[in-house]
């Protein structure tokens, strides 16, 4: 059996040799089978002694989330796999119901998108699966790092990591959360300009003002520092930086926006290579799939063989796995859609997926 990883919170240190680093699976078994299967693994080993990473994102929008956690988690327990927390996972961890993750609580769920409907048609978790999950999830460290990776699910913070540095385990997240939500709760309160704003726009989602609102500077600022001060949250979901005086607020997941994604890769000036999920790339860089144009993210922009940032060291393997839900309801395909491995090792950097036979390598650093 190989070593587990070195548990510390929030970073845990990586064991030595060859990685093959997972992107955001969200609850697709079907594809997650296949690409292991195309690896080479058997029951979470290989017999090159490669070593499956998972970035977080197990779970949630796929059909079988259950099923994925029932893979993966005996894997890293047992330490023959590792994985960090992801937003989908954190969720869980800390009670909060989000789209798609219904199936958690006990509740079937559709989903609606541009004006096309469905069911995520998930099986729906058990008490006895959330209370081995939660434990599961408490264990996870948000960062995985050794002396030539580092991989976190969506931005790399050194303030953020030296925020939850004080914590034990991802298990003490939610006194810290519902702690700094209290303070941010009390400063809200006490903006006189941002209640102001709330008294004109009490709701900003698209079911209740359709057209597009003013730009709100106060909803803004305090967007981006909410992320900023719940540093878990900003490991796990990104920076955001609020819009500027000649940016228009914009939809996103049924709400009117005052704040983008923040390209926190164009400024990471530090020599290690960092690896990323969350960011619901497309396979063809050009065609990004319906409903999933992010602003300020890995956009049209990057190609899948390019590494992106500053130093041209960071690295994003999640290409949309989650869309799937969509196209099994009908709306829209797959085409666009993979789930992809990272091959890390002393050779050049190259992505296995679900749905391509052979390797396709990736620059070099």
């Amino acid at each position: 059996m190989t070593s587990p990883s070195s548990t510390s919170f929030p970073v845990a240190q990586l064991p030595p040799g060859p990685l093959d680093i997972v992107g955001d699976i969200h609850g697709e078994l079907d594809a997650l089978n296949k690409l292991l299967e195309r690896m080479g693994y058997v029951d979470g080993e290989h017999p090159e002694g490669r070593r499956l990473v998972f970035v977080g994102d197990l779970v949630d929008r796929g059909h079988d989330s259950i099923g994925v956690l029932e893979r993966v988690m005996p894997w890293v327990d047992s330490g023959i796999a590792s994985c960090i927390l992801g937003n989908h996972e954190l969720n869980l961890l800390l009670g909060e119901r989000k789209a798609g993750n219904g199936w958690w609580f006990g509740e079937e769920e559709r989903w609606k998108s541009h004006g096309r409907s469905g069911s995520y048609g998930s099986t729906l978790a058990t008490e006895a699966l959330r209370q081995r999950a939660l434990a599961f999830f408490g264990r996870l460290p948000l960062v995985l790092e050794r002396e030539d990776i580092r991989i976190v699910h969506a931005a790399w913070d050194s303030a953020a990591v030296e925020a939850l540095s004080g914590l034990d385990s991802a298990a003490d997240l939610k006194a810290f959360n519902d702690a700094r939500k209290a303070e941010l709760r009390a400063e809200t309160t006490n903006d006189e300009f941002y209640q102001r704003e709330r008294m004109t726009f009490p709701s900003l989602l698209t079911t209740v003002i359709a057209a597009q609102p003013p730009r709100l500077p106060r909803h803004g600022y305090w967007t981006q520092t909410k992320q900023e001060r719940l540093a878990h949250k900003l490991l796990t979901s990104g920076s955001e930086r609020a819009l500027s005086e000649d940016e228009e607020p914009f939809e996103a997941g049924g709400k009117w926006r005052m704040a983008a994604r923040h390209r926190w890769w164009d400024s990471y000036d530090e020599v290690k290579p960092i690896v990323v999920g969350h960011y619901w790339r497309t396979w063809d860089h050009h065609n990004p799939p319906a409903g999933r144009q992010h602003r300020a993210d890995f956009g049209g922009r990057d190609h899948r063989t390019q590494w992106m940032g500053k130093r041209k060291n960071v690295y994003c393997v999640d290409f949309s796995a989650g869309i799937r839900f969509e196209a099994r309801s009908g709306f829209g395909t797959i085409d666009q859609s993979r789930l992809v491995a990272l091959r890390w090792d002393e050779a050049q950097p190259r992505l296995m997926t679900d749905m391509d036979r052979d390797a396709e390598y990736i620059e070099t650093i």
